[in-house]
């Protein structure tokens, strides 16, 4: 499946971190828990033109 690239927004910079708990109730059964972080960065040409751009 291709992804669709978007002209407003990139991505900088993603990072996944992932954490395991085990509990004494259930050592064989650990509870996993995974955090991500994406940074994204809003390209700012077509605000400014639409914002700058002056109406009629």
């Amino acid at each position: 499946v291709g992804m669709l690239e978007n002209t407003e927004w990139r991505i900088m910079q993603t990072t996944m971190n992932r954490k395991v708990d085990v509990h004494k109730c259930c050592p064989e059964d650990p509870f996993i828990t995974l955090f991500f972080n994406i940074l994204v960065k809003r390209s700012s040409t077509l605000y400014k033109s639409v914002v700058m751009t002056p109406t009629v």
